[in-house]
């Protein structure tokens, strides 16, 4: 469990090829069943990792696990929207900056 800008979350550890699965299989049952078109991909910046995590490969950047949560979006990407994007060059997919206060 993380803190998070919405409160509290749970993070999935996408270096895990069954948990990707599993958070996939959800998605295209809520895709199929409500006829949604897109989604939008929030929250994959290693910022939101507890500061003492492991994950199911180890890693030797934090920021490759950004990576492996921008590969679970890979099969929604027609219209999905996406926040993080390490090593991201080669995925055609909507790539938005964090959100900016302004003051």
């Amino acid at each position: 469990m993380v803190e998070w800008w919405n409160g509290i979350g749970a993070i999935l550890d996408f270096t895990n090829p069954a948990a990707r699965d599993w958070f996939q299989s959800h998605l295209r049952q809520l895709r199929h069943k409500y006829g949604i078109s897109s989604f939008k991909f929030d929250a994959g910046e290693t910022s939101y990792l507890p500061k003492q995590f492991s994950t199911f490969r180890p890693l030797s950047d934090p920021s490759i696990w950004s990576r492996r949560y921008t590969e679970m979006a890979i099969p929604f990407y027609e219209l999905a929207e996406v926040r993080v994007g390490y090593q991201s060059q080669n995925i055609s997919c909507f790539f938005r900056i964090i959100d900016r206060d302004s003051i």
